[in-house]
């Protein structure tokens, strides 16, 4: 037992001491006037912080930090002295350059109270786009107030990522409004990640973490203990599930979320589907590693994908936001709907796999789109005229028959393989011209005949197509 402590404790120590020499070689660049734009400091494990030589290492850090802040011109206080500044932003403009942006990572490296209070006054006036800290030993009071001041005092920062560092030291409310409003107020923020910091525990926090957020382009709240599973069929706002569904049902201008690893469930699913097909900002939104059964994924596919009818896909279908369910690609057949490209293609898509899947339209020998509804006819016009999209379209559109629809399009000799080359062929052999004129002289024009008023634009539209493609009029009657 005593030569196994002996082996922990000098592991230990050698981790500290790998440490201290990552921080004097920094100290010894920024002493020289070098410039450095990436801080790491990182650690395999975590080590005691009761040294002194580790307090020591850090005040000698921070001076060296304050003096290269004064050689820079970044200290604001010498810089409203000569009144080329703003003290409202802390930080100077000539260094506010892209080029000379600084990341800084504390990786399982402790961050106790008496080394924030060595950063406090420095670290802020540095232009530091990008700020991570992962598991360091400062807890709930002391760790927010820092985050706090930072980002009221740093203007440059785009990126903030705080994981594994709990709020369970007794960080209050109005502590964590504080916290909130700094994020909100920020000019440059639009990355935050707050991963494995127990906010699931408590619901008025997550509501003004959500809200502050608002605005960013990414927001990462996995690992949080985010639990719905007593909420029921709630709908007041004191349920984890219609809060958020409330607050992404607003269509706030957040583009990505992360909510892995929490334990969410249908109930929460179930409500996520009402807000989604509200949400046209949301583009990207991850539920890896929760306890969403197949009722949930099913009610989120459907608002996605509501195949009811063809004007619930167009209109109460959401078309922009791309839900990825499992790690493994293979088993999450709902990563293809939507995605990276366009809302409009998403839809024009998602028509295309219905009308395949469930009237066999798309046969590469007898015309495209015979019986195409007449409320669906523009958007199929609308695509024929540029056809370097048909093969893209064609290909997603097989694929969402396959998954969503639980339909396998085959050929002649029930081959799928053959159903897309005929339908390559088709499609590589007519311009686009072509493809036009074919949808509509195979189309049931009868019914726009059903009123009066449409009969001389109709005769327009077909007169205008023969002249453009030297059909005579026979062939088009």
């Amino acid at each position: 037992c005593s030569n196994l402590a002996n082996q922990i404790f000098g592991a230990i120590k050698q981790e500290m001491n790998s440490f201290l020499q990552q921080l004097d070689h920094k100290t010894e660049w920024l002493q020289k006037g070098e410039q450095v734009l990436l801080f790491e400091f990182s650690s395999r494990s975590l080590f005691p912080h009761d040294d002194e030589s580790y307090f020591e290492a850090w005040e000698i850090f921070a001076l060296a930090l304050q003096h290269d802040n004064n050689a820079r011109g970044n200290d604001k206080h010498n810089d409203n002295e000569k009144g080329g500044g703003d003290s409202s932003r802390g930080v100077i403009h000539d260094s506010q350059s892209r080029q000379d942006a600084e990341r800084w990572t504390f990786e399982k490296i402790p961050l106790p109270s008496r080394v924030l209070e060595c950063l406090r006054p420095v670290l802020p006036l540095r232009n530091i786009s990008s700020l991570k800290l992962e598991m360091n030993h400062f807890y709930g009071a002391e760790g927010i107030l820092f985050l706090s001041e930072f980002l009221k005092e740093n203007m440059s920062l785009v990126s903030l990522e705080v994981q594994n560092n709990p709020l369970d030291g007794g960080a209050s409310v109005e502590m964590m409004s504080r916290f909130c409003h700094a994020m909100e107020a920020h000019p440059s923020l639009t990355r935050v990640c707050l991963a494995k910091m127990n906010l699931g525990a408590d619901l008025d926090i997550l509501r003004m973490i959500l809200n502050a957020c608002r605005n960013m382009n990414y927001l990462d709240l996995s690992r949080n203990r985010i639990d719905t599973q007593n909420d029921g069929e709630a709908t007041s706002t004191s349920s984890v599930s219609a809060m958020i569904s409330e607050y992404l049902g607003k269509n706030p201008p957040l583009k990505c979320l992360s909510l892995e690893q929490n334990r969410l469930c249908d109930n929460f699913a179930l409500q996520l589907a009402r807000a989604l097909r509200k949400n046209f900002n949301l583009k990207r939104l991850f539920l890896r590693s929760n306890n969403i059964g197949e009722e949930g994924k099913m009610a989120v596919r459907n608002a996605q994908y509501n195949l009811s009818s063809l004007d619930a896909i167009i209109d109460e279908s959401n078309h922009t936001c791309q839900i990825i369910f499992h790690v493994i690609p293979a088993k999450d057949p709902f990563r293809n709907l939507n995605g990276s490209t366009s809302s409009e293609i998403h839809k024009t898509v998602k028509i295309n796999s219905y009308l395949m899947a469930t009237k066999n339209l798309v046969s590469g020998k007898n015309g495209i789109m015979e019986d195409l509804p007449l409320e669906v006819m523009p958007h199929a016009l609308k695509r024929l005229q540029n056809a370097r999209h048909w093969r893209e379209i064609h290909d997603s559109a097989m694929g969402y028959a396959h998954h969503c629809l639980r339909i396998e399009i085959s050929g002649a000799n029930g081959n799928r393989n053959e159903a897309d080359a005929d339908y390559s062929q088709f499609l590589s052999s007519r311009s686009p011209l072509t493809l036009t004129y074919e949808v509509v002289r195979t189309w049931k024009l009868q019914l726009l005949f059903n009123n009066h008023r449409y009969c001389i634009q109709c005769h327009s539209v077909l007169e205008t197509i023969c002249e453009t493609s030297k059909v005579s009029s026979n062939n088009i009657s």
